[in-house]
């Protein structure tokens, strides 16, 4: 009985102690948080990023920036993780993502309409808020805006516009001014037209006030009638309306004018849903995320409002002695047993596997039907023709300016000729967006050079001169570097017989190293407008528009996924695979030349 006595003492005595026993502290978040959000996002998410890491010094903020719409179509059409989706449209996340992929959606901020310029855009000094229609119809300003299809504040440009023929009571005032922007105008999202003002590439450019204040850009200030920013004038701003496309080519949805909302959910699958409430609380607090997005860029903070919603050669061998047979043999057969020859045959199918299985997957999920579908349409073979056309004067531009230089290296040493080579290679090795936007200054109007260009009425940005000259930038170390390697291969003797007999350099090259190195030259053409065609990092940041085929596919898959950009991108696949059979053939009659 005393022990049982004891026993339950001892029992109470713990539980006592562990009732006052203070209670362990949450959790840190921690891990990785995967944040979807709009370009003009971009500086105040930077900053409540180091913010908050510096909080919870466990959690890495991974940021993704890109129009609104594209971002959401990547977590509904594609299928890409993401823990926080941030929007510049309020509605993109109601109509794209709930209630399939979200559950609810919180307004946090608004911004409005506002047309940016430089103090070098042409009628800098002239004009205001109420002439500004005017001078984006002079002949010669070049102004644009962001894709409607894929960025907010594309399809928010373009009702401005229509607002500003209604309130300025101007008929055809819309079409006057569509018509004075050419296509290539036109940006995957607004924040990449700051880089095209700031070089003087661009005039002026629709963004939104945040973007313009974190840029340190001029604007003009539109009328609250027009610039889509005070939510009292909704009834106003439904008067705008835009077609975009829809969730499958050829389709096509609605936007209606209303004010610039900006909105963000948690996706219901996301990958570390703690941390990333962790950080909407820390975003929604007025001491918190809505300070920064207030500090960079003049966004007007909303009362946060949650709206939920359910949801081999052949020769003669000659005669060999049988002792050597027999030592033959026996090397064989050790060589045979060697666990090395094993290594490099399960290496052979691990790379070839590498290589294969992807391509041979999206051949196989592409239906017939689609295949067809797609050959059907314009813009693909617009795009797929244009590729070609562009990598073709890539190639022969090559071919013109490469082919003395290549001879050059071949036949002589120079000081410096290393170091000579090694520029002949930098664009293998740097990555391409760098020469899109090493271009993208070289061609402005503050470069000495873009000047010039400019004076002489020749653009770059947004044109065919542009790509061809970024495809020439990218293709031409292939061809140098091949042709190269074929003069290389031809005896010298035979150009200097040529010579002993009076030729002249030039007549010894038409007539005795081409003849011998002319196969080189073709297949140094085919890997250079090869490497062309497969270009995409240096041309989406020259030209958007017009679409070459690996920025159409960029664009289908960013708008649609994969249903509708694999049939494109096998098209492509089919053209490459031309080009390297024809490279493998002549390669082949080469060697036999040998």
């Amino acid at each position: 009985m005393k022990t049982k006595s004891i026993l339950v003492m001892v029992c109470m005595a713990l539980l006592a102690g562990g009732a006052l026993w203070p209670a362990p502290a949450a959790a840190e978040p921690k891990g990785d948080v995967i944040i979807f959000h709009a370009g003009s996002l971009t500086v105040p998410f930077a900053e409540m990023e180091k913010r908050f890491e510096a909080r919870y010094p466990g959690v890495d903020l991974l940021r993704e920036a890109g129009g609104s719409t594209k971002m959401a179509r990547l977590i509904s059409e594609v299928g890409k993780p993401a823990d926080i989706m941030a929007s510049a449209d309020f509605a993109v996340i109601d109509k794209t993502l709930i209630p399939d992929h979200a559950s609810w959606n919180i307004r946090f901020a608004s911004n409005q309409l506002v047309l940016c310029y430089t103090e070098n855009s042409r009628y800098a000094d002239a004009v205001n808020a109420d002439n500004w229609y005017e001078i984006l119809g002079r002949k010669g300003v070049i102004w644009g805006h962001s894709d409607p299809n894929l960025d907010p504040c594309g399809y928010r440009s373009l009702m401005v516009l229509k607002l500003a023929e209604i309130f300025y009571q101007q008929p055809g005032l819309y079409e006057k001014l569509i018509a004075n922007r050419p296509e290539e105008n036109i940006r995957p999202k607004s924040v990449e037209l700051v880089s095209l003002l700031k070089t003087g590439n661009m005039d002026y450019a629709w963004e939104y006030l945040s973007v313009a204040v974190q840029h340190d850009l001029r604007y003009i200030k539109l009328d609250d009638h027009i610039n889509l920013g005070n939510y009292q004038y909704d009834d106003d701003y439904r008067q705008a309306t835009v077609e975009v496309t829809g969730k499958a080519p050829g389709t096509f949805i609605t936007r209606t004018g209303k004010s610039c909302n900006y909105g963000v959910t948690l996706v219901d699958d996301a990958p570390n849903a703690a941390a990333a409430t962790a950080f909407l609380d820390y975003l929604l607090d007025p001491d918190g995320g809505l300070r920064c997005s207030r500090a960079w860029g003049n966004l007007r903070l909303c009362r946060p409002g949650c709206r939920r919603t359910r949801c081999g050669r052949s020769c003669r061998r000659r005669s060999k002695p049988a002792s050597r047979c027999a030592i033959s043999a026996a090397a064989a057969k050790r060589r045979r047993r060697e666990p090395f020859i094993y290594i490099s045959m399960i290496s052979c199918a691990a790379v070839s596997a590498f290589i294969l299985l992807p391509l041979l997957q999206m051949f196989f999920q592409s239906s017939l039907q689609g295949l067809k579908a797609t050959l059907a349409d314009r813009v693909v073979l617009k795009a797929i023709g244009l590729s070609i056309y562009t990598a073709g004067w890539a190639a022969l531009i090559s071919f013109v300016i490469g082919t003395p230089f290549a001879f050059l290296l071949a036949r002589k040493n120079f000081a410096g000729k290393r170091i000579i080579e090694g520029i002949v290679d930098l664009p293998i090795m740097i990555p391409h967006p760098i020469i899109g936007i090493a271009m993208l200054g070289l061609v402005g109007k503050h470069h000495w050079l873009g000047k010039l260009i400019h004076a002489a009425g020749i653009r770059v940005m947004g044109t065919e001169t542009g790509i061809i000259l970024v495809l020439t930038f990218v293709g031409l170390p292939f061809y140098i570097n091949t042709v190269k390697n074929g003069f290389e291969a031809v005896p010298v003797r035979l150009e200097n017989v040529s010579r002993s007999l009076g030729a002249p350099l030039i007549t010894t090259f038409f007539r005795v190293t081409f003849p011998l190195a002319w196969r080189s030259m073709l297949v140094g053409l085919i890997l250079c407008s090869a490497r062309a065609i497969s270009e995409f990092g240096a041309v989406i940041i020259v030209a958007y528009h017009p679409m070459v085929a690996p920025v159409l596919i960029y664009e289908r898959f960013t708008a649609y996924g994969l249903k509708y950009s694999q049939p494109v991108a096998v098209l492509l696949i089919l053209i490459c695979l031309v080009l390297f059979i024809s490279f493998r053939v002549l390669s082949l009659g080469r060697a036999r030349d040998r």
